[in-house]
């Protein structure tokens, strides 16, 4: 149940992030544009991981296979969510971002 909770915030928490993206004015950088789809395919799979496990709680089946699940579900969910997210803040990543795509790394900041 309690991983159910946390996925439950998490897939929350991603949905309003993408509900705000171009917020105020609406501008989306091509990072953004890029990883849209990604970023929704994420947060609805978050929501069924959630639902999942709420299931599973809500049956008591608590057990050294439902926490295997767990385990793996953890990394595979949180990991690409992370990366996507810190992607522009990372030079790292953002430098392998300009290798694959061809185009510099516009974070949106500026005036």
């Amino acid at each position: 149940m309690a991983w159910a909770g946390f996925s439950l915030f998490l897939s929350c928490q991603y949905l309003f992030g993408l509900y705000l993206l171009g917020f105020p004015d609406g501008y989306l950088t091509p990072y953004q544009r890029q990883t849209e789809p990604l970023r929704h395919v994420l947060a609805w799979l978050c929501v069924g991981q959630t639902l999942y496990f709420l299931i599973a709680g809500l049956r008591r089946q608590i057990s050294g296979r439902l926490l295997a699940q767990i385990a793996v579900a953890a990394p595979l969910m949180t990991v690409p969510m992370l990366i996507v997210e810190t992607c522009p803040d990372t030079l790292v990543c953002a430098q392998a971002y300009e290798e694959i795509t061809g185009e510099r790394m516009d974070d949106g900041a500026g005036g």
